[in-house]
């Protein structure tokens, strides 16, 4: 995945630094250290590290991508997009693959820039159901549900196993019971069983919210996040949204 070339990279930068002078050897100490916090779920001290990492490297763009990253994981969403516009600018041949920054889009509420971003990203990944599916949702926020339907991205090939299923319910076609049961049909090791039933939780929950139906779309997404937890950057977008719900709750 695009955002995983981006951090090895990094990460390589890293390994590979020159002779021991006193600079480099903070900025290779900060940086394990902003990667340590991130996988610790210490957010905001590793955007503080990034930062500092930053300050010592302005012009290395990856470190723009890493922290665009961990804005968006620390719900900080439209400094997120400024570091993926500051990581684009330097590298803008990977606009059209950067659909991270269309999901900073969305949570950042720049709708109109995420219907963009999603229909670029369509020129390289034309049959992700994911894509047409925040197509969808970014373009929901503008035009409504049913416009929105309309102009969904037709896809015919994702095969994974939730994902026909999905589309079908973003297209009306079937229900949100319906994809549970498809996602969960067939042998399948637990592993694989819960990967496909965290999309089907998650997708399921964005689609009720974009119906205006919060209590639904709550419930799915905290199953996404809590009983079926996933390692992808799509784990973070359940957890993100689920604190969104927590955060946002009456008193």
């Amino acid at each position: 995945m695009f955002h995983l070339r981006v951090v090895a990279a990094l990460i390589m930068t890293v390994t590979c630094v020159g002779p021991a002078i006193a600079q480099e050897e903070d900025f290779e100490s900060i940086v394990k250290e902003a990667f340590a916090a991130s996988r610790a779920g210490k957010y905001d001290d590793a955007i503080r590290l990034a930062t500092k990492a930053i300050a010592i490297e302005p012009d290395n763009d990856r470190l723009y991508q890493f922290r665009g990253e961990l804005n968006f994981k620390g719900g900080h969403f439209k400094d997120s997009v400024k570091d993926f516009d500051k990581y684009l600018a330097a590298n803008p041949k990977e606009v059209p693959h950067h659909w991270q920054r269309g999901l900073s889009h969305y949570y950042a509420g720049m709708y109109k820039e995420g219907v963009a971003q999603f229909e670029v990203h369509r020129t390289v990944n034309p049959e992700d159901v994911e894509n047409s599916v925040w197509h969808y949702l970014c373009n929901a926020k503008i035009v409504g549900a049913d416009k929105a339907r309309e102009a969904l991205i037709p896809i015919k090939a994702d095969t994974r196993r939730w994902a026909p299923a999905v589309y079908e319910m973003y297209r009306g076609k079937m229900s949100p019971e319906e994809v549970l049961k498809a996602s969960s049909a067939g042998k399948q090791e637990d592993g694989e069983l819960k990967n496909n039933l965290f999309y089907a939780h998650l997708y399921i929950g964005l689609y009720f919210e974009s119906l205006g139906k919060t209590d639904e779309a709550k419930q799915h997404i905290t199953t996404a996040h809590e009983k079926y937890p996933s390692r992808h950057y799509m784990g973070d977008v359940a957890r993100v949204h689920a604190d969104l719900f927590k955060k946002n709750a009456p008193e």
